[in-house]
């Protein structure tokens, strides 16, 4: 099970703290779903969606082998999704490469683009189905921040939390990761900055205190 630095980065930032219900969005293999649910044991239901069956079956298979209770892994799209409880959470890593040539594989095209679930519809559809005061989290390409601000404004969403991620102190950042709420009431952010690497190649002590919650990676398939 290949582990990606942008799905270990989202599920060791996410504030998962006092959520019950989670859903992951776009799960693929499963690994943010697998990492949060051994951070965060104390939560009720994890679910992952996905619309590739290979990778839906590969992730049922990972929760198998790390033998993990309350997650489970389900074939569906975000807008035909139907739970039976609202999320506190919904998480995603969303495969939005807008200048990257489109795979010529169908499945992951559909995977790796937007060609089932646009922004825009992930962001509306999160806040109709979250809880109030329910949040969401998202890592996404740093250029697209503008877009993304503009349509989490126009659904209602407040930012509670934001860290721009960057390869080494002297370049600009490449990744954004955000977390959302769903609420009236008047927000502070917390804003900061994650650096991958040292000028040497060793992990800067801003990613190991991100990423230094997980004590363990999850075996896979």
């Amino acid at each position: 099970m290949p582990i990606g630095t942008d799905s270990l980065l989202l599920a060791c930032w996410a504030n998962t703290l006092g959520v019950k219900h989670l859903l992951e969005v776009g799960s693929g293999c499963g690994v943010i779903s697998l990492i949060i649910n051994k951070l965060n044991p104390t939560l009720s239901q994890i679910i992952g969606i996905d619309i590739d069956a290979d990778s839906v079956e590969e992730a049922k298979k990972n929760v198998f082998q790390n033998e993990l209770e309350g997650i489970e892994f389900v074939l569906s799209s975000f807008q035909n999704w139907t739970g039976t409880v609202n999320p506190d959470m919904i998480i995603s890593n969303p495969p939005f490469f807008k200048n990257s040539l489109t795979n010529p594989l169908s499945t992951k095209a559909n995977a790796r683009h937007q060609l089932q679930l646009t922004l825009d519809e992930l962001i509306q559809t999160s806040y109709h189905m979250l809880n109030n005061e329910g949040r969401l989290a998202l890592i996404l390409p740093s250029d697209q921040e503008k877009s993304l601000i503009e349509c989490l404004t126009k659904y209602g969403f407040s930012i509670s939390r934001m860290a721009k991620f960057r390869p080494f102190e002297n370049k600009p950042s490449n990744r954004m990761l955000l977390e959302v709420i769903k609420t009236n009431q008047a927000v502070s952010p917390e804003y900061s900055i994650i650096t991958h690497y040292y000028p040497d190649g060793k992990w800067h002590d801003t990613f190991k205190q991100v990423i230094g919650r997980i004590q363990e990676i999850p075996k896979g398939y």
